[in-house]
């Protein structure tokens, strides 16, 4: 019932947390095991719970998956406390690949764990179960930025089978992203997957490679041709991409915008947002993009956060689209409920838009 409420409804849960967190300690496994269930959906909402969460990993360990849940539950909290923890699970022979997911809500603090992360990546075999032992470990690892990994991901990267190998793919290389300059001995490999390596022709791996690339090189000569070429696609997936890609590049990516305007008038509405976002990140200019957004914002509840973001890095220029901030966080219901069902990230999506929101307002009456 207390997931339920929380899943559907904005509102201050210090004291139902707080409740929920003392059980984590009654002997009904059932009861215990329905508190850390519900804790470790609430990412930062579990908060007052936090030390009930830490007394119950360092006493319980982490060897039943109600107890693991526990662990995962402190360490999207932030809390360093979930390290010692999570040093030894990620030593376990079977790994669980639910707790390498959650290192990079630690950030810096997980810094003590990258030795292990890369260890367990070296020792991956490169075979059919790549994806379920690789991704979660090279998920770690980029979210620590972790650039000492560079031979591991790189082996990973050389070494994934053709065959269902994309998102191994697209994990190593949002890897290679996160580690910046650091990752400039990738580029022979980046440049390869840039120029159409056959083995792996998707979009989404294409301006992977682009945006690693541009983050070891910030050479914009480099990624900017296949990124037009993606962008003048026929599919909504590959200009989606593009867009995406060309965004982070910047102001570098600033002669793409007349294509990228073209976009704006698309009949696939999240291609409209993905373009009005780049225009603005490669232009600077928010005049275009705002009116896209603006109904973007209202005919397609899931782009608010991305919508919100955007927003929140154009500052002043936001200013006439900031009612609708105003508007959503006046709504007791969260943005997006389901009837019938729910996502297991939902309540931290709904929370991130309240912030961002606040971010964007911050300063304004």
């Amino acid at each position: 019932m207390c997931h339920g409420l929380i899943r559907a409804w904005r509102g201050p849960y210090d004291e139902v947390v707080r409740l929920v967190g003392a059980q984590l300690d009654d002997p009904d496994p059932l009861l215990h095991g329905a508190a850390v269930s519900l804790l470790e959906s609430l990412f930062g909402l579990a908060l007052p719970a936090a030390d009930a969460l830490a007394e119950r990993v360092g006493t319980a360990g982490a060897d039943r998956p109600s107890d693991r849940r526990a662990l995962i539950a402190l360490a999207r909290l932030g809390d360093p406390r979930a390290v010692p923890a999570l040093a030894r699970v990620l030593e376990l022979p079977d790994l669980p690949r639910d707790v390498a997911f959650a290192v990079p809500y630690l950030g810096e603090r997980a810094a003590p764990l990258v030795p292990v992360l890369r260890r367990r990546l070296a020792e991956v075999a490169l075979d059919e179960r790549l994806h379920d032992r690789a991704v979660p470990l090279l998920t770690g690892l980029a979210g620590v930025r972790a650039a000492d990994a560079l031979p591991e991901v790189l082996r990973v990267l050389r070494g994934t089978p053709a065959r269902g190998g994309e998102w191994v793919t697209e994990a190593a290389l949002r890897a290679l992203t996160s580690f910046g300059a650091a990752a400039l001995p990738a580029a022979p490999e980046l440049r390869a997957l840039l120029g159409g390596a056959p083995a792996y022709p998707s979009s989404s791996v294409v301006a992977a490679a682009a945006r690693a690339l541009w983050a070891a090189t910030g050479d914009a000569a480099a990624v900017l041709p296949v990124l037009r070429e993606l962008l003048a696609a026929d599919g909504p997936d590959e200009r989606r991409a593009a867009a995406a890609a060309l965004g982070s590049v910047g102001r570098a990516a600033a002669d793409t915008a007349p294509a990228l305007r073209e976009l704006l008038a698309s009949p696939e509405r999240w291609l409209r947002m993905d373009a009005a976002v780049a225009l603005w990140r490669v232009t600077g200019a928010a005049g275009e993009s705002l009116p896209v957004l603006r109904t973007a914002w209202e005919e397609n509840r899931y782009g608010r956060v991305e919508i919100a973001e955007c927003l929140a890095e154009m500052g002043p220029s936001a200013e006439p689209v900031m009612p609708l901030l105003r508007a959503e966080l006046s709504r007791p219901r969260r943005h997006n409920v389901l009837d019938g069902g729910s996502g297991s990230h939902d309540i931290e999506q709904d929370e991130r838009l309240l912030a961002l929101c606040r971010s964007a307002l911050r300063g304004r009456p």
